[in-house]
């Protein structure tokens, strides 16, 4: 059997060309629009829209790799959008499958195994899922009461930590990683599950999710290209070969779980005293999803940059990091730095 992380790599992104460009332009383009979408109508056809593509950006499908179960969620999922003043228990389930919510969770997983790595990726830091809902509750503040708010929160906490978990014992650094995203997504949603209120104590941790994210996988992308780093092990020992990437992912991935200093610290701090509010059992829930997060990028760490050094001659020839891609991702983690320290200079 052929091991996944090798069967992962015939699914890279197909050289870079003018149809790449155009085709990734295309894909940012529709995030974009659904993520400011300015109705509810609005926002289910760009989610439609934004999924449409990614779809067909997979073909062509084979059997082994054809995402059903992907395309059945979200078609499903723009269902409370479609039926005016639905049950709050519609509504709740509509947005729980569409978020990848547990057990939905198999859908995003389902959709990984047939995409390109770039377009994953694309899904991992432009939250979609986020827009969706944030977009519903937005447009209806009232279609959920209280207790539906409280089980969708209780059921984000634990898909939280059921991806935490999932990090714990993947052995492939971009999949281990994106379990964290996948993990810290969920507890936006646990925000952004009270609606507007919610929301304003989510947003910022959206901010520093797809800030993070996509520093980190960036420098992923930049290890697998340059030592053909597949699966984590000491062995690796990337830390004076790639001494640039490995300050950026240090730091920019402890800000990223929540150490003090970054905007996450301060914006989880927010949402902690939100859901005290509402729900004790979420709040405990969301500690424990932290923890492990931070406990998952550790060992993604380890097994990148830690061990005895390497000999150069060990080493794969390939071109170095572009400075002016190291310098942007330094760029991004410095905005992180900036606004957990100054969160008031975040844009309201």
């Amino acid at each position: 059997m052929v091991p996944e992380s090798q069967l992962d790599a015939t699914l890279e992104s197909a050289p870079t060309s003018v149809g790449a460009r155009v085709a990734r332009a295309v894909g940012v383009a529709l995030v974009l629009a659904l993520w400011f979408a300015p109705s509810a109508a609005t926002t289910a056809l760009a989610w439609l829209a934004f999924w449409g593509w990614a779809f067909a950006r997979t073909l062509p499908w084979r059997d082994a790799r054809t995402p059903w179960i992907a395309i059945a969620a979200v078609v499903a999922s723009v269902l409370p959008f479609a039926v005016p003043n639905a049950p709050a228990g519609w509504v709740a389930a509509g947005l729980a499958l569409g978020a990848g919510a547990l057990p939905a969770h198999l859908w995003l997983e389902d959709f990984r195994r047939s995409a390109r790595r770039d377009d994953f990726t694309l899904v991992l830091v432009a939250q979609p899922a986020i827009a969706l809902l944030h977009g519903y509750l937005h447009a209806h503040p009232q279609a959920l009461d209280e207790l539906s708010v409280e089980r969708l929160q209780l059921l984000f906490v634990a898909t939280s930590i059921l991806h935490a978990g999932l990090g714990l014992v993947r052995r492939e650094p971009e999949r281990a990683l994106g379990a964290v995203v996948q993990s810290q997504a969920a507890l936006v949603l646990t925000g952004a599950a009270a609606g507007d209120t919610g929301w304003n104590s989510a947003r910022m941790m959206l901010a520093s999710l797809m800030l993070s994210s996509f520093v980190l996988l960036s420098v992923l992308a930049e290890l697998r290209r340059r030592f053909d780093v597949l699966e984590l092990s000491p062995r690796h020992a990337l830390d004076a070969a790639a001494p640039g990437l490995h300050r950026v992912f240090l730091v920019g991935g402890w800000l990223f779980v929540g150490m003090p200093g970054g905007l996450a610290f301060f914006a989880e701090d927010l949402l902690l005293h939100a859901l005290l509010e509402h729900s004790l059992a979420a709040t405990l829930g969301f500690v424990a999803a932290a923890a492990l997060n931070a406990i998952v990028f550790y060992k993604v760490y380890l097994g990148l940059f830690s061990g005895p050094s390497r000999p150069e001659s060990t080493l794969p020839s390939r071109a170095p990091t572009e400075r002016w891609r190291l310098v942007l991702l330094t760029c991004g983690v410095a905005a992180l730095v900036l606004f957990g320290l100054a969160p008031s200079l975040f844009p309201h």
